[in-house]
């Protein structure tokens, strides 16, 4: 096994706890984290989703589902020709990529809390429902 600090292969390694988060480590590694007799059970913890949905992103828009319109990606693309941004421009607008925006416009992709809150700003529309 590899030490989860510096990297090294170890035969045996230690289980030490640094920032509420356990690692593997070497016996050089041990010292920089409080050693722990054995790991926790992660499913005692909350599970990842649940933490996530706690988060908030982008504003005051929670890291959660967010129902989007049917058509949303033909909604950005219709209101984006209107005000005459090409995807180029659009994708700089709410600061991110053009291959990501034409994803999004195809509907292959949904858009980030974040970006969604920018594109209804930026192009005066509603994309949720």
């Amino acid at each position: 096994m590899n030490c989860e600090i510096c990297g090294s292969y170890c035969e045996k390694s230690h289980t030490v706890k640094i920032d509420e988060t356990f690692f593997e480590v070497c016996e050089k590694c041990k010292n920089y984290g409080a050693p722990v007799e054995s790991p926790p059970d992660l499913r005692e913890h909350k599970s990842v989703k649940k933490l996530r949905e706690e988060k908030f992103v982008g504003g005051n828009l929670p890291l959660e589902e967010i129902s989007l319109i049917a058509e949303f990606g033909q909604a950005i693309k219709s209101s984006r020709a209107k005000k005459g941004f090409t995807i180029k421009e659009l994708g700089q607008k709410v600061f991110e990529k053009e291959s990501v925006m034409h994803r999004i416009e195809l509907g292959k992709i949904e858009p980030s809390p974040r970006v969604l809150k920018k594109l209804e700003e930026v192009l005066g529309i509603k994309l949720r429902e």
